[in-house]
C-alpha cells in the first residue's frame, strides 16, 4: 500500500479521536463521576454464572490456593455499559500453600466488586479485605485486561474465608467445613 495513502488513512481515525476526545474513554473520571451521583450507596451489579458442581469447579481451577489477603486495590473499569463504570478489586495473595497448581508464593486475583470513592458495589462474591486468610478456587483470566490475573472460577462459591476458629466459610454455598476438612475435600477432588 502506497505510504502517502496510508498516512491519510491513518489521519482520518486519530486527529478526530485526539481533537474531538473520541478515544477510549478514561474510566477513572467516568468512575469519579458516577460516584458523586451514587456516593454512599450499595450498588448490586448482575453477573452470569453458570451453576457447576464442586467437582467440575475443581476441574477447571488451574490453582488452588490457601493464603491470606495482604493487599486490595479497587479501580474503576468500564465495560460493556460506557455510562455505568463497574468497580474491580486486584487483591494480593501470600500464598500458605498451594493444592492444586504451580508453586506460587504470592498471587494478583481480580474479583468483580468492591468499595472506592464512597461507592460500594457487589457482584455476588464473598467480601474479603486485607488480614483475612482465605482458600479460592481460581481460574486464569481470558479477558486481555486482567492478563497475568488469576479469577475466582464461580464469583461465588469459589472464595473461602477462615474464621478465627478454623472454620472454612462461604457465605452463598454450603460448602462450608473446618479449615483442613476443606482443603483435603478440595485436594480429593483435583487429584487425577
Amino acid at each position: 500500500m502506497n505510504k502517502k495513502l496510508l498516512l491519510f488513512l491513518l489521519g482520518l481515525v486519530i486527529i478526530p479521536a485526539v481533537v474531538f476526545g473520541i478515544a477510549e474513554p478514561d474510566a477513572d473520571a467516568i468512575g469519579k463521576q458516577f460516584a458523586k451521583e451514587h456516593t454512599g450507596g450499595v450498588i448490586g451489579v448482575h453477573t452470569l454464572e453458570e451453576d457447576i458442581t464442586e467437582q467440575e469447579e475443581v476441574r477447571r481451577a488451574v490453582l488452588i490456593i490457601g493464603g491470606t489477603v495482604i493487599d486490595e486495590e479497587p479501580y474503576w473499569k468500564i465495560t460493556t455499559d460506557k455510562n455505568h463504570p463497574r468497580i474491580f478489586t486486584d487483591y494480593t495473595i501470600k500464598v500458605d500453600n498451594v493444592i492444586k497448581g504451580g508453586d506460587k508464593k504470592q498471587v494478583k486475583v481480580t474479583v468483580a466488586g468492591g468499595t472506592l470513592d464512597g461507592v460500594k458495589t457487589k457482584a455476588g462474591a464473598p467480601e474479603i479485605t486485607a488480614g483475612d486468610e482465605v482458600i479460592m478456587v481460581l481460574g486464569q483470566s481470558l479477558e486481555s485486561a486482567f492478563k497475568g490475573s488469576y479469577v475466582p472460577i464461580s464469583i461465588s462459591k469459589s472464595i473461602y474465608t477462615v474464621n478465627e476458629d478454623g472454620k472454612a466459610e462461604n457465605q452463598y454455598s454450603q460448602r462450608t467445613g473446618d479449615e483442613d476438612v476443606v482443603k483435603s475435600r478440595l485436594a480429593e477432588l483435583a487429584s487425577p
